[in-house]
């Protein structure tokens, strides 16, 4: 474990009380320390942290908060007396699959219906998963799900796939680790992120950048060796982070379960 400077073990940030120091976290590849802590809600469910999160004040309840905080918001909207559009859903499977007025599909764990029912959800311009809160800030669902009031706090879809908010296929990053795993830049002209061709050379090039610094890989004679050796060097350097490009490595729901009978689109609107 790492040593710390102080010992939070007795300490309360906002709802959450230290009861011990947990197993370190990894960013990045750097060790940061992590405490157990329990929430006023529930003593008896003990959980880890990031040390930097206690003491920044990012993470200071178990989520009770921000349900209490959606409650609420869904109490000013009922209180208007307008009448409220839901989704329709489809729970017969291992997991959810929602519908917005036009039809789009979003995908969550089933776990979590009873917490995002009572919200009409939509597909915003960016493909999220969004609701109205009552308050001019969106709901975005996968912030919900995870229990997030804090916005400087990163959540990355790990395949990509917006729409699909099953806790397995989102995670909380670093801008850093968040950068790593985005998307084809949209001035990319070979295909694949880090390759291009070298005019001079006649031959496709690849490189990668690591902690904002460019690593020249080689030139090869062909995109597809050019392409196998930028993804070598992600998984070296990036780890879990390496950009995911194979929906069947999500557990996605076209591949999860057969007998669901569903398929899956895999666009990411």
């Amino acid at each position: 474990m790492v040593k710390t400077k102080q010992n939070l073990v007795g300490m309360k940030f906002g709802r959450l009380t230290v009861v011990s120091q947990s197993e370190d976290f990894i960013d990045c590849g750097r060790k940061i320390a992590g405490w157990n802590v329990f929430c006023e809600c529930n003593s008896d469910k003990i959980f880890p942290v990031r040390q930097k999160d206690l003491k920044s004040g990012h993470t200071k309840s178990c989520g009770c908060v921000i349900l209490e905080h959606c409650r609420k918001n869904l109490q000013k909207i009922n209180d208007t007396g307008i009448k409220r559009k839901f989704n329709n859903y489809d729970l017969t499977g291992s997991f959810g699959i929602g519908y917005t007025t036009k039809g789009e599909e979003f995908y969550f764990d089933l776990e979590d219906y009873d917490l995002i029912k009572n919200y009409n959800w939509h597909i915003d311009k960016s493909g999220y998963v969004v609701a109205n809160s009552g308050d001019n800030h969106p709901i975005r669902m996968h912030r919900l799900i995870l229990g997030l009031t804090d916005r400087d706090i990163i959540v990355d879809h790990i395949y990509h796939v917006k729409h699909d908010n099953r806790k397995s296929q989102i995670r909380i990053c670093t801008n850093t680790e968040n950068c790593r795993n985005a998307s084809l830049s949209k001035n990319n002209s070979s295909g694949v992120t880090g390759v291009h061709f070298d005019n001079e050379k006649q031959k496709w090039a690849a490189t990668i950048k690591v902690n904002r610094k460019t690593i020249f890989l080689g030139r090869f004679n062909t995109i597809e060796e050019a392409t196998i050796c930028r993804k070598k060097a992600q998984d070296k350097y990036f780890g879990d982070f390496s950009f995911k490009t194979n929906l069947n490595e999500a557990n996605n729901p076209g591949t999860e379960n057969e007998d669901n009978q569903r398929t899956y689109s895999g666009r990411s609107r």
